[in-house]
């Protein structure tokens, strides 16, 4: 695990409320990028006029906290995009009541793994494991209820 992103002490989260929404350099999608940084978020699908959507969010120099939250299996906040006009937000909202002074975790998806070749250490499961997959055969940010139809998933730092 890297850096991480804590709760303040003495200050509870509640389920549902939002903690804030990743933030970085909007960029057009390439592979180069995923060599350089490791706080970066692919956008892809359309929007409602079909229009095609295949950029990047990098959080490495334009960031904000949300960029060092870790992964975990059974995160305790979930990301979805929300659009606001022309634009889309990744938001952060506590998917459980979170206690003063704990880790904010996420879940990065199962493709974040497989494509760096790593394998998840959270405390979850005993030994190094790929994160399960979910019902729709999916594990990362759930875009059903966004205008945004498609996928915005972590990007691992190895190449595809």
């Amino acid at each position: 695990m890297g850096v991480g992103a804590f709760s303040r002490p003495g200050k509870h989260i509640e389920k549902g409320e939002i903690m804030g929404a990743y933030v970085g350099e909007v960029q057009k999608r390439s592979n180069e990028l995923t060599s350089r940084s490791a706080y970066v978020y692919d956008l892809v699908g359309t929007n409602k006029g079909s229009k095609a959507v295949q950029v990047v969010v990098d959080g490495q120099t334009h960031g904000n906290w949300t960029r060092f939250c870790n992964h975990h299996c059974n995160p305790n906040v979930v990301v979805t995009p929300e659009q606001v006009g022309k634009i889309v937000l990744l938001v952060f909202s506590a998917a459980k009541r979170i206690s003063g002074g704990s880790q904010i975790f996420i879940n990065y998806g199962r493709d974040y793994f497989t494509d760096s070749n790593m394998l998840c250490v959270c405390s979850t499961n005993r030994v190094a494991h790929l994160p399960p997959v979910d019902s729709n055969g999916d594990s990362d940010v759930d875009m059903d209820d966004s205008p945004l139809v498609g996928r915005a998933t972590k990007r691992s730092r190895i190449p595809r």
